[in-house]
């Protein structure tokens, strides 16, 4: 179709599917995305949900977008001699995205481990993904007069008036204008 108008239909004979045009790209018609995976699955006010408590998998039977909140691992505090700072919390990412037919896959960070002995900076939470979204892991606590780690969210200074570590900005540019969700400090 050399100048398709909003609103018209095709048949696709090579891949059994009927399209629409909308405003300036082809889609295709389906009866509605379904899908499975997850920890926790079920249906609250007309809308299926799958909640990942642990790495997976979310099939999807056809290509379509979905509403998605990621959260990753928040980091772990410090151990100074004295005081050591706080662990930052795991960034946040609420936004639609574009999912494939099939498998996709979901990574769920782990918090930051434990520091080991006294003098020790905490660790970094770990990211979360999915779809082609990164949330930051938390930022590491600082130790004994340190600065706090870099993280979704920084992590807090140690004693001595230290401060925190920077936090992550996550931009939804699915939506014009874009939003920002959360910003560092």
């Amino acid at each position: 179709i050399t100048s398709p108008t909003e609103g018209q239909f095709a048949f696709l004979k090579d891949s059994d599917s009927l399209t629409y045009r909308s405003a300036s790209s082809w889609e295709t018609f389906s009866s509605g995305m379904d899908g499975s995976g997850g920890n926790h699955s079920g249906v609250n006010n007309g809308y299926k949900y799958h909640i990942f408590t642990s790495n997976g998998t979310f099939t999807a039977n056809i290509a379509g977008r979905v509403e998605c909140l990621l959260i990753a691992g928040g980091g772990s505090g410090g151990r100074g001699a004295n005081s050591g700072g706080g662990g930052g919390a795991g960034g946040l990412i609420l936004t639609t995205v574009a999912v494939s037919a099939g498998s996709n896959a979901v990574v769920v960070g782990d918090g930051g481990a434990a520091p080991g002995s006294s003098g020790t900076t905490g660790n970094t939470g770990i990211d979360s993904t999915f779809a082609g979204l990164t949330a930051k892991g938390g930022g590491a606590g600082a130790k004994n007069n340190d600065q706090g780690g870099t993280g979704g969210s920084g992590g807090g200074g140690a004693s001595g008036g230290t401060a925190g570590g920077n936090g992550g900005v996550a931009i939804d540019t699915t939506i014009s204008p874009a939003k920002v969700w959360f910003a560092k400090n």
